[in-house]
């Protein structure tokens, strides 16, 4: 082995330690900026967060009184709604409402069509990124249901 090929391989061996070292410093559980939807654009870099938690709230919530307005929700306490934003500004919901007792397969399909228009109502200008790269992100949204008093 010549010496030029001594230094190449040493470069070669302490990028791929830099490189094995950064991945396991970075945290994979946060992201650098979050996804940023159309009405949150002018919002403070600060706000932002909270502005996209507060839409993405209201708009599920939104589609969900829609739906109560003219159906029961039986043996409803709780739904989980899982969102997904990926890197290409795609936005995705999954919720454990199979897990919920409808009256009819038809009031499954009106309560989720609510919650979809409700969440397509909402552009995404920007995807979360994480070091500068566009990235795949989901969110978990509970919502806890209480029967009003009369």
């Amino acid at each position: 082995m010549s010496s030029c090929e001594f230094f190449q391989m040493e470069r070669r061996t302490s990028s791929d330690l830099i490189l094995e070292e950064e991945l396991h410093t970075i945290n994979w559980q946060e992201v650098d900026t979050y996804p940023v939807f159309l009405e949150c654009k002018e919002s403070l870099r600060s706000d932002q967060l909270e502005c996209f938690t507060e839409a993405l709230h209201n708009k599920v919530i939104h589609g969900m009184r829609r739906y109560a307005q003219t159906n029961e929700l039986d043996s409803l306490t709780e739904l989980d709604i899982l969102i997904t934003i990926d890197a290409n500004r795609k936005l995705k919901f999954s919720t454990n409402a199979d897990t919920i007792v409808f009256k009819s397969s038809t009031n499954f399909h009106l309560f989720m069509k609510y919650i979809q228009e409700g969440l397509d109502s909402l552009v995404v200008v920007e995807p979360a990124f994480k070091r500068g790269i566009p990235v795949t992100t989901e969110f978990a949204l509970p919502i806890v249901f209480t029967q009003e008093n009369e």
